[in-house]
């Protein structure tokens, strides 16, 4: 993830991770099996980037350091750079 943030995007990105992992969390009552869990996607619109990305869309998900072993396919998080997809559908 690029260094470069601003705190208030930091902020949002901290807020938007909190958010879909309490979301993920709450699917499950004490007892319950954990083999019913359902897909979580969060979709967020910014005015930034958030990886560098050159086509104004990024997707995380949970993978190991060198991102060949996908943990689980249950959460997902998309980054959509609305400035930058602007610029390119507009100039």
């Amino acid at each position: 993830m690029n260094t470069n943030k601003s705190k208030e995007e930091f902020a949002t990105i901290e807020r938007n991770t909190a958010y879909i992992c309490k979301i993920f969390s709450e699917q499950h009552k004490s007892g319950d099996t954990y083999n019913k869990t359902k897909k979580c996607i969060q979709i967020n619109f910014n005015n930034f980037g958030v990886n560098g990305e050159k086509d104004g869309k990024s997707i995380f998900m949970l993978r190991d350091e060198e991102g060949e072993n996908e943990l689980t396919k249950n959460l997902e998080i998309h980054y959509i750079n609305m400035e930058q997809i602007s610029k390119m559908c507009y100039n």
